[in-house]
């Protein structure tokens, strides 16, 4: 089943189209995990301890990457939702130009800070090689591990996730299996985890951009481009939540750190590297479906589409609630195994990561539903919303709660503080979800056949709770909404957008050549979707544009025009004067009189308010 970003999505198809990504994130934070469980099976704690200390250093570098690929896919989706394919593209390549001129400075300048930036997050001169000689070699691979970041969101974008998949199952392999020779066999210690992971970092970077170099069937490819500052500031603020993000999970992490090497010393920065690692595996379902969900959100918000919007953020939520469930139970009954993967040579650290690793795992029931919202939010290309949730979440919630519960609760106050943050955010995020409802339309449903739009329940019904009155009007109001659906799915069946369907509706009445103001009128859509729908058709050659009286717009249809017309709004026309001719006359004019004497009375009545 072949699917695209303009599809209508049921469970099904969204489950489809977000499981590469899902299985690519949680690979990734698999792949990710068997440095840690080599070295600290191998090497030893004080080894794993000292690349968990300088690893939110590395990350923080590396989280550009990270903005670049949210901000940057929500910005070029929704420039393909408006039709503009050529401005999609310049934009695309223009990221990958200018993250790849950065990742060359902070290479450079990772390497000079190194050494007093390990001293300063409290490796002692014990840690402090391991330290040097892992972040060394991790920053020469610091470019293809933005670009590897970049490109798992884009792959989605072109409508070739599973290539991504593939991409990040090749890195993931070369992994492990050269953890395994390098660590293990060869016994290079932190040195051969460093060059591992550098190596596979390099393939998931590289392999696909020299996909999008090369001629492909994808939607992007790199060519060229111009300098687009205003691009560049939107690809920042839509991926400002996942800078930030990154940025405060690793101040957090330096936090963490310093918190559990005053309170248990290494021991306590080893357990909390084991569920770091272990905790990125169960967050990655999270991140993943948000990732490979963000695409079709940033699609239909430039298309107008905001029935589809509303589909996809209640089925989104129920997925989510769903994870959550599954993933705690989980995590509470497998602690043992998993802490054993990395800890089993020692007792008395293997009973301190079980008991730490169970307290946290709560946080799972909580930590989807802010990762989401977050994604959501950048998606629509509201950058200051998502970032603030992110935020929030992290920098304020989690450091808060970091810092003040130990105080209280000792070491444990440490484990509890993650609970404390992730539902503070999920509270955080419905208020902004409910707040920003109206201006985002995804609390209705939009009807590609505005004669029948449906509007929200009239409030004077709910006086009728207990009436006929109201079980009349709520019947009512349920049957518009319920037809406003069947057309909304109708024209995606056709290959039509909403607002592209309301234009061929009107064309059809007024005939070609008709002022496109009429479309803003008849249908009630802004003036920027109607435009956007009209350029779109433009480019595929179904109308052309002349100019009218005055600042008015003429539209023609095409032959081309007039073909798409025969194959779609007409056959939906010839259907509901099916529907119609086979009432009787009688029916057909109280059919009507009963709608006019609505439309006129409820009209009249309304003036007042």
């Amino acid at each position: 089943m072949n699917i695209s970003l303009s599809d209508h999505f049921t469970y099904k198809k969204l489950l489809r189209f977000t499981f590469p990504s899902i299985v690519m994130m949680i690979l990734t934070s698999i792949y990710g995990v068997v440095d840690g469980v080599f070295v600290s099976n191998f090497v030893g704690s004080e080894a794993f301890a000292s690349i968990n200390i300088i690893m939110p250093f590395l990350m923080i570098l590396g989280a550009i990457g990270f903005m670049t690929g949210s901000g940057g896919s929500a910005l070029v989706a929704l420039t393909f939702g408006t039709g503009s394919e050529k401005k999609a593209k310049e934009i695309f390549s223009l990221l990958v130009y200018v993250l790849i001129a950065v990742g060359f400075l902070f290479t450079v300048g990772g390497e000079i800070l190194l050494a007093p930036m390990a001293r300063l997050l409290g490796a002692d001169e014990i840690l402090l090689p391991y330290c040097v000689r892992y972040g060394r070699i991790i920053l020469l691979a610091l470019i293809p591990f933005m670009l590897q970041n970049v490109f798992q969101s884009f792959l989605v974008v072109a409508e070739r996730p599973q290539l991504g998949l593939l991409i990040t199952i090749a890195a993931g392999l070369t992994n492990m299996i050269l953890d395994a020779y390098f660590i293990a066999v060869l016994r290079l210690g932190v040195v051969g985890a460093a060059a591992a992971t550098a190596i596979s970092q390099s393939i998931g970077g590289l392999i696909p951009l020299l996909y999008f170099i090369f001629p492909n069937r994808s939607r992007l490819r790199l060519g060229r481009t111009r300098m687009d500052f205003s691009a560049l500031l939107k690809t920042c603020t839509n991926g400002a939540s996942e800078f930030m993000t990154n940025i405060s999970m690793s101040i957090v992490n330096m936090l963490y750190n310093w918190q559990l090497m005053r309170l248990d010393g290494s021991d306590g920065v080893a357990v909390y590297g084991v569920i770091m690692y272990v905790s990125f595996i169960f967050a990655a379902l999270f991140i993943g479906y948000s990732m490979g969900s963000a695409p079709i959100v940033g699609y239909h918000c430039g298309a107008g589409n905001k029935s589809e919007l509303k589909n996809l953020l209640g089925k989104s939520f129920r997925l989510i609630l769903t994870f959550q469930i599954i993933l705690t139970i989980v995590a509470e009954a497998g602690a043992p195994f998993l802490a054993g993967i990395f800890v089993r040579y020692n007792t008395n650290l293997l009973d301190m990561t079980v008991h730490a690793f169970r307290s946290y795992s709560i946080s799972f029931l909580f930590m989807g539903f802010s990762i989401y919202a977050s994604s959501f939010f950048t998606a629509l290309n509201d950058g200051f919303v998502s970032a603030v949730i992110s935020f929030c979440r992290t920098m304020i919630f989690e450091t808060g709660a970091v810092i003040i519960l130990p105080f209280f609760l000792g070491v444990s106050g440490i484990w509890y503080s993650i609970i404390a943050a992730e539902f503070m955010a999920v509270c955080l995020s419905l208020f902004f979800l409910i707040r920003k409802a109206k201006k985002y339309g995804y609390t209705w449903t939009d009807s590609p056949c505005r004669r029948m739009q449906s509007p929200a329940l009239p409030p004077y019904t709910y006086i009728f709770r207990r009436s006929a009155m109201y079980s009349a009007f709520k019947e009512f109001y349920n049957l518009l909404s319920q037809v406003n659906s069947v057309y909304h799915d109708a024209a995606l069946k056709l290959g039509l957008t909403d607002s592209e369907l309301d234009i061929l509706y009107s064309l059809n009445e007024h005939g070609s050549g008709c002022n496109q103001s009429i479309f803003y009128k008849e249908t009630g859509t802004t003036k920027s979707t109607i435009n956007s729908a009209v350029r779109r058709m433009e480019q595929a050659g179904y109308p052309y544009l002349k100019p009218g009286t005055g600042r008015n717009t003429c539209v023609f249809l095409t032959e081309k025009g007039e073909e798409l017309m025969k194959n779609t709004a007409h056959r939906l026309i010839a259907i509901e004067n099916a529907i119609f001719e086979s009432w009787s006359p009688e029916e057909q004019q109280l059919f009507m009189k009963l709608n006019r004497d609505f439309a006129a009375k409820f009209t009249e009545e309304t003036k007042a308010l």
